[in-house]
This record gives C-alpha cells, sequence and structure tokens, in this order.
C-alpha cells in the first residue's frame, strides 16, 4: 500500500474501503442542521510519493481542502452542504504521483438527510 488513511473524524463518519478500492465515507443518517465537515489523515507510506494540491469533487455541494501537515502526512478536510433532504453518494478524488506515474485516491461520500 502506497498510502494509509486515518478517520480524524470517527463521531461523524465511518470510513471503510469497498472491494473496488474505493473509500467510503458514510455519515449515515443525519439532520439539515447536523455538523458535516470532517477531516481524514492521508499518510505516505512509500518513498516519493508526491501530492496534487488540487482535490476533486463530484457536486458543488462537496467541498474538500487538502493540506500538507508537518510530519509529511496530508490533512484531507470535507465539508458536505446537507440544505438539501434526502440520500446523497458524492465523489472525492485526490490525486498523487508516484514515479512519475498519476494515481488516485477516490473517497464516496454517502449519507441521507432528514
Amino acid at each position: 500500500m502506497e498510502y494509509s488513511l486515518l478517520n480524524l473524524s470517527t463521531g461523524k463518519v465511518s470510513l471503510t474501503k469497498s472491494d473496488k478500492g474505493e473509500w467510503i465515507a458514510n455519515y449515515g443518517n443525519i439532520s439539515t442542521s447536523s455538523d458535516t465537515n470532517i477531516k481524514i489523515s492521508i499518510k505516505p507510506e512509500v518513498e516519493g510519493l508526491v501530492f496534487n494540491k488540487n482535490v476533486f469533487s463530484s457536486c458543488g455541494c462537496t467541498t474538500p481542502k487538502l493540506e500538507e501537515q508537518e510530519d509529511g502526512s496530508q490533512l484531507l478536510k470535507i465539508h458536505y452542504s446537507n440544505k438539501q433532504k434526502g440520500t446523497f453518494t458524492k465523489t472525492v478524488k485526490v490525486t498523487y504521483k508516484i514515479n512519475k506515474q498519476e494515481r488516485s485516491i477516490v473517497i464516496k461520500i454517502k449519507g441521507a438527510v432528514n
């Protein structure tokens, strides 16, 4: 594994890895007044791994931001705008390079707003 992920928001979301290799951050059932800001630490596990500072989301209601930490890990902050009721599935994509090859970490954000 080139990196490891650590859920820093365990009280808000569960973070699991699917059979397809995608990470899933599941809010479960939340209300329109719930705090949806979450943090995930991404730690490089190999030398030469370089993160791209541009983080992509599938929708404007999901705002990701990547910050480099002093220990070389990355702090991924994600905010989901939960103003609309119903189920949701959004995608956040973090890209990085290793040995001049671009790769990505895909995190699916999902849940239901009541």
